[in-house]
């Protein structure tokens, strides 16, 4: 049995079948039902799940004519509830959190972002509208993905899960080479 710490991501494509990776959680999903896999979920994925939830609501038709921000709130918890009860209702899913310190966990993501620190780009415009200017972007992984690692070392995950580009970056990690990072 392999303990996966599955990224937001990947939690995310489970729940939205219009997500262009649903297929290949649906994939990961069938691992963790077989028993190939112990799912782990933390609450830092809790929290990016619900942060994403609210800010799709905002783009529901009904959502942005009205501007009503009770049926937004609603909206939000009725999903939020939906995909708490699906996911954690599974077998071979464990809510398991560090006992560390927060403020360790917090260093330990510093330290593995100045470890992979990422590169910068220059544009002369801008990316989304196209007017002139010097745009300048990062191209490396962000807190939340170092975090991510740093807490499937400390609930002992043999693997990490994403479908996210910038965990190919933390991959060059020697503090974290024992745990398997599969970018899907």
């Amino acid at each position: 049995m392999t303990l996966v710490y599955l990224d937001t991501s990947v939690w995310l494509s489970i729940t939205l079948s219009n997500d262009r990776n649903h297929n290949k959680a649906l994939q990961v999903l069938a691992k963790v039902r077989s028993g190939g896999y112990v799912a782990i979920i933390s609450r830092h994925v809790l929290s990016e799940v619900l942060d994403v939830l609210r800010k799709q609501a905002l783009t529901k038709t009904t959502i942005k004519n009205s501007l009503d921000a009770n049926a937004h709130r609603r909206l939000v918890e009725r999903q939020y509830r939906q995909f708490t009860a699906t996911i954690l209702g599974m077998q071979n899913v464990i809510v398991k959190d560090t006992t560390v310190a927060t403020v360790e966990v917090l260093k330990e993501t510093l330290r593995l972002q100045r470890e992979i620190w990422g590169t910068l780009g220059k544009t002369n415009a801008c990316p989304i509208c196209n007017s002139l200017y010097g745009f300048v972007s990062y191209d490396g992984p962000f807190k939340d993905d170092a975090m991510h690692l740093v807490l499937a070392d400390k609930v002992g995950c043999d693997s990490l899960i994403s479908f996210d580009r910038d965990f190919q970056m933390l991959k060059r990690s020697t503090r974290y080479s024992h745990i398997v990072i599969q970018v899907l």
